[in-house]
């Protein structure tokens, strides 16, 4: 799913593919700020938040499928190309209506 690719005096670049291998695979590198996580589930599967929700953004991109997503207790449906965001510190669950392909990412919040 990814590999990273280094050469001497060179720049470290990571690649992945998202490639409907079920499950959550993190993509990104435990060095960045950013956590980036590919999401590929049948329908009826359910799960918490795969990135860091703690005082951070949090991005949710639906590329195919249908999925129900609970933020702190608020539903919010979602389907093909659709996004949500959250601020704060958020409990993030959700439920696929149908078999999903999906990207997590979140960042650290920056203060306005």
């Amino acid at each position: 799913m990814s590999e990273a690719i280094a050469t001497d005096d060179a720049a470290v670049v990571q690649r992945a593919r998202l490639d409907g291998t079920p499950g959550a695979t993190t993509v990104s590198s435990p060095e960045l700020q950013l956590d980036v996580v590919f999401e590929v589930a049948e329908p009826g599967e359910s799960g918490t938040c795969p990135v860091t929700t703690d005082d951070a953004s949090v991005v949710l991109y639906v590329r195919s499928g249908e999925v129900d997503v609970q933020v702190d207790g608020e539903t919010w449906h979602l389907a093909d190309g659709d996004s949500l965001q959250a601020e704060g510190s958020p409990t993030i669950t959700w439920t696929s209506r149908s078999a999903l392909v999906a990207v997590w990412a979140s960042a650290p919040h920056v203060p306005d």
